[in-house]
C-alpha cells in the first residue's frame, strides 16, 4: 500500500489518528480505539518509504529537518481527501510518525450524540481580558476574573 492510499483508508474508515513505527503493524485509532491494520509489521525500511511519500504529498516537503534534528511537524492537505497533521520523529534510529486526519467539515452534531436541546440552547463563550489563572474552585474563579466579553452563538449567529 501507498502512502496516498492508506491516508485515503484512514479517512473512508472515519479514523482519527494513524501511527507508523517500525516493529509495529500500521495502526489506525478509531471511535478512540487503537487497532492494528494488520499483523505484518512495518520494517524501518518501510516507514521510511512512507514518510518519503508523505513528504511528498506535502508540496515536496524537504525532510533534512526531520533527518538532523530528529522530529519535524507540519500539515498538508489531499483536496478532496482531507487535511492531516503531521508529527515526525526518530525513534531509535528509525523514522516514525503520528498523523492525524483533520476534515474538512465539522461532523453532525447529531453523529456526536448531542442533543437537539443542547443545540437549541445555543452556545455561551466567555474570553476573559486576562491570563486566566488556576484556581482551587469555580466560585473563586468567577470572583477574580475580571469583566470578559461574552458572545452568544445559536444556530450558526453570534451575538
Amino acid at each position: 500500500m501507498n502512502a496516498r492510499a492508506m491516508l485515503e483508508q484512514a479517512v473512508a474508515e472515519n479514523a482519527s489518528d494513524i501511527f507508523l513505527v517500525a516493529g509495529r503493524p500500521l495502526s489506525l485509532r478509531k471511535n478512540g480505539v487503537l487497532s492494528m491494520e494488520n499483523e505484518e509489521r512495518l520494517l524501518p525500511d518501510d516507514t521510511a518509504a512512507f514518510l518519503k511519500e508523505i513528504y511528498e504529498l506535502a508540496d515536496n516537503r524537504d525532510m533534512r529537518s526531520l533527518l538532523s534534528h530528529g522530529d519535524d511537524d507540519f500539515s498538508f492537505a489531499i483536496p478532496g481527501v482531507s487535511r492531516f497533521r503531521v508529527s515526525a520523529y526518530k525513534q531509535r534510529g528509525t523514522l516514525s510518525a503520528v498523523i492525524r486526519v483533520i476534515t474538512f467539515r465539522l461532523p453532525d452534531y447529531h453523529m456526536l450524540g448531542i442533543p437537539d436541546a443542547i443545540i437549541n440552547l445555543g452556545l455561551v463563550l466567555r474570553t476573559p481580558e486576562i491570563p486566566v489563572e488556576r484556581f482551587t474552585s469555580g466560585e473563586e474563579a468567577r470572583r477574580r476574573l475580571p469583566r470578559a466579553s461574552v458572545s452568544v452563538l445559536c444556530h450558526g449567529h453570534t451575538t
